[in-house]
């Protein structure tokens, strides 16, 4: 599995809770991306149900010994012409069916310190697969997909079965719109459990997939706010399937809604609001109410990490959302 970096040990859970008879587990985090190995030996179908993991794969193959030259980039080539992709497909038919078309696509990720780039191995081992399986160019385009990725000496084949789009259930968001994947967001919300029937705020709710997944998977109420009418129509037409959900347009400055109206706060703070300065603190504390929570993703702001001022710091942990650093902060109204 492949999980969002920093919320390894949320997906952690969820699998233990959900997949019974699984062993061997190993958790390797990473700055960009953290993983989850482990070997499971009943339904594949239950792969599908975990709701906080981004990618699933059938591992086929880890290998050692892979040298930083050219000599490794051939070591590769080999292991992967010896490769049985049959239990990936037969995993793949399994879990989605019997595609309209066949063929194999193959991606590739070379670590640092290696002498041959990702492109380089991609066009070796898109002429192995070529020779291996008789593939022409048309049928190197999937559906099926082959992941190979090299780290130091080490190289790990894997076939993948499923993998979390940007815009899955939430159609039309996610593109350009700064929102989170899917998996992200529902692992953002296993980790602080809003409570049903309660009010939640986005003040950027940008497509609305945060909120969504929020009333979706925890019954809240969701209600939205954006400063631009674009983002605001995207994120209502996204909502408009969860009843009494309200999405509005606001100044950036003072939020429309009277004091202590929700109970909770989400906000992904954005390039525009790259801080999150006194001003949108005192905005943010004036709207929740006596026990609200703000969830607030932005740059590390160690003025947040302190006791002192509207909010009381409950935790914060680092997260890597598509390759850049941020901090995770979930902070209490102040007394």
């Amino acid at each position: 599995m492949t999980v969002t970096g920093g919320l390894e040990d949320v997906a952690l859970r969820e699998i233990k809770t959900k997949l019974k008879g699984i062993s061997q587990i190993q958790v390797n985090k990473r700055q960009r991306q953290g993983r989850i190995h482990f070997r499971y030996e009943r339904s594949p179908k239950r792969l599908l149900e975990l709701e906080s993991v981004e990618g699933v794969f059938a591992l086929l193959r880890i290998f050692r010994g892979v040298t930083t030259g050219r000599p490794g980039l051939i070591r590769i080539a080999e292991e992967i012409s010896r490769v049985d992709l049959a239990p990936g497909v037969v995993l793949h038919k399994i879990l989605h069916g019997v595609p309209e078309t066949s063929g194999v696509a193959i991606n590739c990720t070379v670590g640092r310190g290696h002498r041959f780039s990702s492109s380089e191995l991609h066009q070796v081992l898109k002429t192995v697969l070529a020779q291996t399986y008789d593939l022409n160019e048309e049928e190197q385009r999937g559906p099926y997909y082959l992941q190979v990725r090299v780290e130091r000496n080490k190289a790990l084949i894997g076939f993948r079965l499923s993998e979390r789009s940007l815009t899955a259930g939430t159609p039309g968001s996610g593109s350009g719109a700064g929102d989170l994947l899917v998996s992200t967001a529902r692992a953002v919300g296993m980790l602080v459990q809003p409570e049903r029937g309660q009010r939640w705020l986005d003040p950027l709710c940008r497509g609305g997939v945060v909120l969504g997944v929020f009333t979706e998977s925890f019954g809240i109420k969701p209600y939205g706010l954006e400063t631009r009418p674009d983002w605001a129509q995207l994120a209502l037409g996204n909502l408009s399937r969860f009843p009494g959900a309200m999405v509005g347009l606001w100044d950036g400055a003072r939020i429309p809604h009277a004091d202590g109206a929700f109970d909770g706060l989400f906000s992904q703070l954005s390039k525009r609001f790259r801080t999150f300065d006194t001003q949108a603190q005192t905005e943010f504390r004036r709207v929740l109410g006596k026990h609200g929570k703000a969830i607030i993703l932005c740059e590390r702001d160690r003025d947040l990490e302190t006791d002192q001022g509207p909010f009381r710091c409950v935790d914060r942990r680092p997260l890597y959302i598509r390759g850049e650093a941020l901090s995770l902060y979930h902070l209490r109204k102040s007394s």
